[in-house]
């Protein structure tokens, strides 16, 4: 099961599955107290804690040429129409406190594209202009509102999100909603100065939060989102095996 659950409600779904099973093989059993660990078992078989996310059909760029499959859980861009930069944003809950992870699985098609944040809203054609994030080339921090670039970020490089990403690779996405920074790495990369970091985001836990905010420039260009556990970030873990 893709979708995550909150842990506790997983929990007594696990133990009320196991009880109707117990009643149904043994009238008097039922009554008895299960043991934690067979629980803890069960739960570790249902309880996936990672939620594959749908894409907003909404909140997408006015020139969109992304086709919705999967449940709206991935995007494509249409191959007969030309390529340019489309955003789309995932649709999902703003964030305003915390810690936050995504993964964005991508096909890149070796072109341009951005992982970012921004406020769930409309936002103009060319979005990197407000939202906050890299591109895949190295001196690509956002916004860029004018003719420079976001200043306040760690420097690392970042061609090798490029390289990785072309068809199928993963990147993940830490949001420190609290500390105002944002944290991105191919994923298995992790190793110092390969993990790009924005600091100083705005505070805008009071104007609506973040959400996640993407953008694609080649033809066939693909997307698929999953929120996961921040101790996931950097980690290779099997999430969009059915893709």
């Amino acid at each position: 099961m893709a979708a995550m659950r909150n842990e506790k409600e997983a929990m007594f779904l696990v133990h009320g599955y196991i009880r109707l099973q117990i009643q149904d093989t043994a009238d008097t059993m039922h009554t008895k107290c299960i043991p934690l660990e067979i629980v803890q078992l069960f739960f570790r078989f249902y309880h996936q804690p990672f939620t594959r996310l749908p894409f907003s059909k909404e909140y997408v760029d006015e020139e969109s040429s992304y086709d919705f499959t999967e449940n709206d859980q991935c995007v494509t861009r249409n191959s007969t129409i030309r390529g340019g930069m489309n955003w789309i944003i995932v649709d999902d809950d703003p964030v305003t406190s915390g810690i936050h992870c995504w993964r964005v699985q991508t096909r890149t098609k070796s072109s341009w594209m951005m992982w970012a944040v921004c406020q769930k809203k409309r936002c103009q054609h060319l979005s990197f202009k407000e939202a906050y994030g890299i591109g895949v080339h190295d001196g690509q921090w956002y916004p860029k509102p004018n003719n420079a670039y976001w200043p306040h970020h760690n420097g690392a490089s970042k061609l090798h999100f490029q390289e990785q990403c072309s068809d199928g690779g993963e990147v993940d996405m830490l949001l420190n909603v609290d500390d105002c920074t944002l944290q991105l790495c191919v994923v298995g990369m992790t190793a110092s100065g390969l993990v790009p970091e924005l600091t100083k985001l705005p505070n805008i836990s009071n104007d609506g939060g973040w959400v996640l905010h993407l953008s694609t420039y080649a033809s066939k260009a693909q997307l698929r989102v999953a929120k996961i556990p921040v101790e996931w970030f950097g980690e290779k873990r099997d999430i969009f095996n059915d893709s």
